[in-house]
């Protein structure tokens, strides 16, 4: 159903088909055609210091910290895992899972289930 439009030059629209032109003409001019010139590349100081994936260990006090702010009142996650259970066994599972985090960034594989 039609509804009254404004063009650019604030009249009103008198069809369906002049509206879409507006329109079509508005995106054409907020929208710009990308460059196919390559992206400059960047180099980076070596004077800063980057840490990377490789050299970071995770704390089993990190992961408790984040088990026990748990949001109990939400749904499970993708593993199906209640936050109430994560969140009661933050300190059996601490440990066991910075472990794992840990092996899983160092060899760089994530594990299937």
């Amino acid at each position: 159903m039609f509804q009254l439009r404004r063009k650019s030059d604030k009249t009103p629209t008198q069809t369906d088909a002049e509206a879409a032109k507006e329109l079509s003409e508005f995106f054409k001019s907020v929208f710009v055609k990308e460059s196919s010139e390559p992206v400059p590349e960047f180099n980076v100081d070596s004077n800063i210091n980057t840490q990377t994936i490789e050299n970071i260990e995770i704390q089993p006090a990190e992961i408790h910290r984040k088990l026990a702010s748990l949001k109990v009142d939400k749904s499970p996650g993708p593993g199906g895992m209640h936050p109430r259970v994560l969140q009661e066994m933050a300190n059996t599972l601490d440990t066991s899972l910075a472990m794992l985090f840990n092996k899983s960034i160092k060899d760089g594989i994530l594990p299937e289930d």
